[in-house]
């Protein structure tokens, strides 16, 4: 059934920004914990967000943080360019989390 509320859409779009970046974090956040980084998730907020270097952390978490929000970066323009999610793009994005080009 369709409801009958319409959005703005320039709304809709602030909406939807402000959703992404919530989520990226998140993703970012849980995905980099499961592997030992010790940024909680407000610090990974300002790691991704803002650039900020945070005390008592590594060099190493932080770009773990920026490399998986960039990843995630990725997907999102591959989605938007309805692009095939192939073996290529996967390996892409692998090499975006760790950083590292394989070609």
């Amino acid at each position: 059934m369709e409801s009958d509320i319409r959005m703005d859409p320039r709304l809709e779009r602030r909406i939807a920004a402000k959703l992404y970046a919530d989520l990226r974090v998140r993703l970012t956040y849980h995905s980099n914990a499961i592997e030992g980084n010790t940024l909680d998730l407000s610090e990974t907020q300002l790691v991704i967000a803002h650039g900020v270097t945070i005390g008592g952390h590594t060099v190493r978490e932080h770009l773990e943080a920026l490399h998986h929000a960039d990843a995630d970066a990725l997907l999102l323009d591959l989605a938007r360019a309805d692009a095939p999610l192939d073996a290529a793009a996967i390996v892409n994005y692998s090499c975006q989390v760790g950083h590292s080009r394989f070609w």
